[in-house]
């Protein structure tokens, strides 16, 4: 039920917006033809489920740009799933590899950049160490400084007064 009405949203937006409707330019419009698609071959209605495989790759065509990595991977699921739902068992084996080299390309992307991020926040907490460190041998040098100041008026004081002191005497 809400998968329909997303849809129908969906499909209202673009019919009244064109090709700047929300729908198209965030990809949504794709997925609920996705989800519609993988409904239907949940409930083995596999005329369905073709039909809205075929609207996802209406869309793809037209639309390449709007569609993200996880959303393709999506499709391909649902291409896979309809292909052992229809018995076609070598196409979804070819399907299934291609479906598998993405997984693969995708989630290197995000390893990688996961792990660059990840070093990015060690050399911050390096520096910010470094910094906190820098910080606290500043203020251990201005208390010594504070430390000599006095000691010098002190001395001088003394000095001062003792030169007093004789000439008095």
């Amino acid at each position: 039920f809400y998968n329909r009405k997303r849809l129908t949203m969906d499909i209202v937006d673009a019919t009244e917006n064109g090709e700047t409707a929300s729908s198209i330019t965030s990809g949504n419009l794709f997925l609920s033809y996705s989800d519609m698609t993988a409904l239907f071959i949940d409930q083995k209605q596999t005329d369905s489920a073709l039909f809205y495989l075929n609207k996802c790759e209406e869309f793809a065509k037209k639309y390449p740009n709007n569609i993200d990595d996880e959303r393709v991977m999506l499709y391909r699921r649902n291409v896979v799933n309809y292909l052992f739902a229809t018995k076609q068992y070598n196409s979804a084996e070819k399907q299934q590899e291609v479906l598998l080299q993405d997984y693969s390309r995708v989630y290197e992307v995000e390893n990688a950049q996961s792990i660059a991020e990840m070093s990015t926040v060690i050399d911050l907490q390096a520096k910010d160490k470094s910094i906190n460190n820098l910080n606290a041998t500043v203020a251990l040098s201005q208390e010594i400084l504070q430390s000599n100041r006095l000691w010098l008026a002190v001395s001088a004081l003394a000095t001062l007064l003792a030169a007093v002191s004789v000439a008095l005497i």
